[in-house]
């Protein structure tokens, strides 16, 4: 499927600094979304329909580029997602039937199906573990366990770190490996 053919004629809006049409889109990015997209699927057809179906969301959502950003990185991260569609939809595909694989041929070897929940063991052990580093983290100091709560807990970016609790990047960054440090030492001494 070749998008791009019936594209190439389009002309994208003056909104989008350096790119005229999309001749010149392809001719100035191609290879960059290719190898970023290759990076990204592991397989070359999926690079490959990754950056044909980018370049065709750029053509057709030109209008929606609102230059809050630098066009370049728009367009990554179009392709970005592009590359992750294609990763799900090959897991999609590359599903088996679990009856049409036990009834397979007799000369393939039959594998055994493992439980991958984690035995009781292993549970016991994680939950163990868990309460560990809370109780360590509950002794760092606040500002410590702040950063280690927000950043690890919570999920949040450094910068959203920083933007919640009013500091600097630097200043969070420095406190997030000075709070790493520390309750390294106390995990290491509780055990």
């Amino acid at each position: 499927m070749n998008v791009l053919a019936n594209a190439a004629s389009l002309t994208l809006p003056g909104t989008i600094p350096g790119v005229a049409s999309i001749d010149s889109l392809f001719d100035n990015y191609r290879s960059r979304l290719f190898r970023l997209a290759y990076r990204i699927t592991g397989n070359r057809e999926d690079a490959e329909d990754a950056v044909q179906e980018t370049l065709y969301r750029v053509a057709t959502k030109a209008h929606q580029f609102r230059g809050q950003s630098q066009f370049s990185t728009w367009l990554t991260r179009i392709a970005i997602n592009q590359a992750l569609i294609c990763l799900r939809q090959r897991k999609r595909d590359r599903s088996v039937s679990l009856d049409e694989y036990l009834a397979g041929d007799d000369d393939r070897p039959q594998s055994e199906l493992r439980d991958s929940r984690p035995t009781p063991d292993a549970s016991l052990s994680v939950g163990e573990s868990k309460a560990l580093v809370e109780r360590c983290i509950t002794r760092l100091p606040k500002m410590y366990r702040e950063i280690i709560k927000l950043y690890y807990l919570d999920e949040l970016s450094i910068a959203e770190v920083r933007g919640t609790l009013r500091l600097t990047e630097p200043t969070v960054k420095s406190r997030l490996v000075r709070a790493r440090r520390m309750l390294r030492d106390q995990l290491e001494a509780a055990q």
